[in-house]
């Protein structure tokens, strides 16, 4: 999977599969505060809760924060559910927490933004392995979080199903070199894609691919070092 850095990498994937990136207008003000619908700025999550939940327990959705001209700690995010006023936090690597429950969903709760005047941000969706990064990870566990997410995908696409790229691999951030032990005891090299820049400028980090359905068997994936993230993806 191409990836365009993680300002627009995943909101790239996502788009071509299912069109999700919300971004936030910017005024002339010095500091704004927009009020806009949850739902808007978290697409598709009422989707995913609507998935039973035997069939998402691999895998989950998250929302970073993408921001230019400002540093993150300038943005401030809050969730107002009635008279319930509760802050979205961002952590290290942009993902917002804690998510907007079905509920809160479901009532129209607001997301208030406050924001220099000059900063660009919106909310990107990424689809990520319930797995934590490690430095020895079970394949099954792994490949199982594709398999549910491929089909949680087709079904949170609706109408967009046909035309989204099927999700198949797990792509593995942060780490150069890794390989993968099969049931009978031998062992295969993780593929590497290194960074690049495609003809519009956008970056694409260097990362290891897991394909599962080309390794059948895998029982193990170890890398050199501890990877930074794990996304689940597509080909194109």
């Amino acid at each position: 999977m191409h990836h365009r850095t993680f300002t627009a990498a995943q909101a790239g994937v996502m788009a071509a599969a299912i069109a999700l990136c919300a971004a936030i207008s910017v005024s002339a003000a010095p500091v704004e505060t927009k009020t806009i619908p949850a739902e808007d700025l978290f697409p598709f999550l009422r989707n995913y809760y609507a998935l039973p939940a035997a069939e998402r327990t691999e895998f989950h959705l998250g929302y970073a924060l993408r921001v230019q001209g400002a540093r993150p700690d300038q943005i401030d995010l809050s969730l107002q559910d009635g008279a319930n006023r509760s802050r979205i936090a961002a952590d290290a690597q942009g993902y917002l927490s804690p998510l907007p429950t079905d509920a809160q969903l479901k009532a129209k709760a607001k997301l208030s933004v406050t924001r220099p005047a000059e900063a660009k941000c919106g909310i990107s969706m990424e689809v990520l392995p319930n797995p934590s990064p490690s430095q020895s990870m079970d394949a099954k566990s792994l490949a199982l979080a594709v398999s549910q997410a491929r089909a949680g995908s087709k079904k949170l696409a609706g109408v967009l199903a046909m035309a989204m790229p099927t999700l198949d691999r797990v792509d593995i951030l942060g780490v150069t070199s890794g390989e993968v032990k099969l049931a009978n005891g031998t062992t295969r090299p993780l593929p590497f894609t290194p960074a690049s820049t495609d003809k519009k400028g956008g970056r694409h980090p260097a990362h290891l691919t897991f394909v599962p359905a080309d390794m059948p068997g895998a029982v193990t994936l170890t890398f050199k070092g501890v990877p930074t993230r794990l996304l689940i993806g597509s080909k194109d």
